[in-house]
């Protein structure tokens, strides 16, 4: 599973949404939370990914550091776990 420490989301056409990728990838559902551990994303499109935007609101996240918690299952029904954080550069 690769995860990327960083994104910039300004519609540039490069590095606009935060995604996960990997191999033999079958369900995902990725978590993106705030300094104060509120959930402010949530999605099981893996393909989608996060935009920078706030999902209870609409909307848009401030430049900041985020922690994302993304649980997999891989094509064997092997679940994968893994937690970081990501930087949001505007």
């Amino acid at each position: 599973m690769y995860v990327p420490n960083a994104f910039t989301p300004n519609s540039d056409g490069t590095n606009d949404f935060f995604t996960i990728a990997g191999l033999g990838i079958e369900e995902a559902v990725l978590n993106i939370y705030n300094r104060w551990g509120e959930n402010i994303y949530t999605t099981a499109n893996i393909e989608a990914g996060w935009d920078g935007t706030l999902q209870k609101n609409n909307g848009t996240a401030q430049q900041d550091v985020y922690v994302y918690v993304v649980n997999v299952k891989d094509v064997f029904g092997k679940s994968h776990s893994r937690t970081g954080t990501v930087t949001l550069v505007r």
